[in-house]
């Protein structure tokens, strides 16, 4: 019981991860980026400048977007069938405890 226990929490916590962690990382990542381009660029006129920032930013947002659904989907398909299999058997043995 203790394992299903600690497999349930390791699964949360894997969750809990590209869903707290990932976005907050994308958006210091962003910003570290948004810093570096703002130093490159400092002697190209302010159209161009704006033109990659918004560019590079798009480009990120795009890139972070996918990976983060397909690391949702590739959850869903592997994590989730176990987690319903541990919710099931820690329900069936609380079941027979009694």
């Amino acid at each position: 019981m203790q394992l299903a226990h600690k497999a349930e929490s390791k699964i949360q916590a894997e969750k809990k991860i590209f869903t707290t962690y990932l976005p907050l990382f994308f958006l210091v990542a962003l910003a570290g980026c948004n810093l570096m381009y703002l130093d490159l660029f400092l002697e190209e006129e302010t159209r161009t400048r704006i033109f990659y920032h918004l560019l590079m930013t798009a480009a990120l947002a795009v890139a972070f977007l996918v990976g983060l659904s397909v690391r949702i989907r590739r959850f869903h398909k592997q994590f989730l069938p176990v987690l319903a299999r541990i919710r099931q058997f820690k329900s069936q043995s609380t079941l027979e405890e009694q």
